[in-house]
């Protein structure tokens, strides 16, 4: 959406997700945000910022493995050995998409299923 910031419109929702099981895993963090963000106008800047932030910092998606979601399978190596997606355009690791032959066509999980 960049380059149309004047177009865009943002839409909320909540995510499906786990409940909290225990009264202790998120508590030193929530009392930390609850001492500085103590109005909803703060609480929804706040949130603004860290959104803003992250797109700021975010990578490209696209170069990310399709089924890893990592860039480096393996830190130790010098050189990444991808192969691309026919049918998306999407890269996988070797190891990841079990791709042998260099000059086999490849097509990830995804597009094989909607084919």
């Amino acid at each position: 959406m960049r380059g149309h910031e004047d177009t865009m419109e943002w839409q909320l929702q909540t995510m499906q997700h786990n409940k909290q099981q225990d009264s202790s895993s998120c508590g030193v963090l929530l009392l930390k945000v609850s001492e500085v963000l103590t109005t909803t106008e703060a609480v929804v800047l706040e949130r603004m910022q860290i959104a803003c932030t992250l797109l700021e910092h975010r990578g490209n998606a696209e170069d990310y493995c399709i089924v890893c979601s990592m860039l480096d399978a393996d830190a130790d190596r010098s050189m990444i050995e991808m192969v691309q997606c026919e049918s998306c355009q999407r890269w996988a690791h070797f190891a990841c998409a079990k791709y042998k032959e260099s000059n086999q066509e490849y097509k990830c999980k995804k597009c094989k299923e909607n084919t």
